[in-house]
């Protein structure tokens, strides 16, 4: 089980990364990423939160309940990322 929390500290330390690094992309991009940032960093203490409660549950349900947040705030840091990257290539 500490491995299994070990792993999604790491995890979680790897979106906080992602999370900073966006942001400064996103605070030098245009209105519409601007937004989709908003809209995203406003989840991020509620996700944050579920990731902190698993390390009460069982390693089952830590590792179910886990891996679905942790895709969900993956998938949209991507996303906006890869729409960051698309604006900054020169035409």
């Amino acid at each position: 089980m500490n491995d299994l929390k070990e792993t999604w500290k790491k995890e979680l330390e790897e979106l906080k990364k992602m999370r900073d690094e966006l942001k400064v992309q996103a605070n030098l991009g245009k209105r519409e990423f601007q937004d989709a940032w908003h809209k995203l960093e406003d989840r991020w203490p509620e996700m944050e939160q579920k990731l902190k409660s698993f390390e009460e549950k069982s390693e089952a349900a830590l590792s179910e309940a886990a891996t679905s947040v942790m895709s969900e705030l993956k998938k949209a840091y991507h996303q906006l990322k890869d729409e960051v990257e698309k604006t900054q290539k020169p035409s």
